[in-house]
């Protein structure tokens, strides 16, 4: 018997309190209406991560302007999300690292592995830390735009196996 192995994709920024935390859970969010609608059949574990605890210490939850956005434009609940640093575990694991910025993937071409499994997106996220909400809003609106970039690297690989 096959074993559905699920693959893990991480999005990573400075704090993992405002763009990767709202990039984990709106790409959580797409999946789930993709696999509805048939469109997409492999299994996928979506994560975020930190590079810093400079700025907020791990284990901090996410910003509440993105809470307050997620939540009243999608309907998502981030309340529960708590920062983590990336790891070497996280990194060797992974399928995608999806870092919101292209320069931070030089952080996570330092980890073993980390650079062969990179993923740009097309634009770079602009950091919301500490802005009003409206600025969270276009930040929310700019991940969800770019997460198809996402899917189709993984519609990709799913057609290619």
């Amino acid at each position: 018997s096959i074993i559905l192995m699920s693959k893990l994709i991480i999005f990573v920024c400075i704090s993992n309190s405002c763009r990767s935390p709202m990039a984990e859970y709106l790409m959580r969010y797409l999946l789930e209406n993709e696999k509805s609608a048939g469109r997409i059949s492999g299994e996928y574990t979506i994560i975020s991560r930190a590079l810093s605890n400079a700025y907020e210490p791990e284990g901090s939850p996410a910003s509440s302007q993105g809470v307050t956005v997620l939540n009243e434009v999608y309907g998502i609940d981030m309340t529960m999300h708590r920062s983590k640093m990336l790891n070497e575990k996280d990194v060797s694991e992974a399928f995608l690292i999806i870092p919101v910025k292209r320069e931070l993937g030089e952080y996570i071409s330092r980890f073993p592995g980390g650079r062969d499994r990179l993923f740009f997106l097309s634009r770079d996220i602009s950091d919301p830390w500490h802005q009003p909400v409206t600025v969270f809003r276009d930040c929310a609106k700019l991940i969800l735009s770019l997460l198809p970039e996402v899917l189709e690297k993984c519609k990709k690989i799913e057609s290619s196996n």
